[in-house]
């Protein structure tokens, strides 16, 4: 049986585009009060504020691309919290060779996902 492993995890996949969270922002009731965006080099780096319930929750979400790839998104709710890690390339990338090597070759890994 031949198993077609990029159907089932993509190696292409580009990750959240900044477009698709500014719209579900706005969705969610949130009132977008800033981007920006800073470039070097093969990075990108988009930081979107949204205020929700006229000031009572603001989100800062930094999406980080490298190469038109998403490799680290975070967000934070207040200065006084940390960053929430939503999305990283690199546990990606663990997660994504443990599944196909458990495909392939049923090697069995634990997936240390919080």
């Amino acid at each position: 049986m031949k198993m077609i492993t990029n159907e089932l995890i993509p190696s292409d996949f580009r990750g959240a585009d900044h477009y698709q969270i500014i719209e579900k922002n706005m969705k969610n009731g949130g009132e977008i009060l800033k981007i920006e965006c800073v470039r070097k080099d093969d990075y990108k780096i988009f930081t979107i504020f949204t205020d929700y319930a006229n000031g009572l929750t603001i989100s800062e979400e930094k999406l980080v691309y490298k190469k038109d790839f998403l490799d680290v998104w975070t967000i934070q709710f207040g200065q006084k919290e940390q960053p929430a890690l939503l999305f990283s390339r690199e546990e990606y990338n663990e997660i994504k060779s443990k599944t196909i090597e458990f495909l392939l070759f049923g090697k069995n890994y634990p997936l240390n996902i919080a």
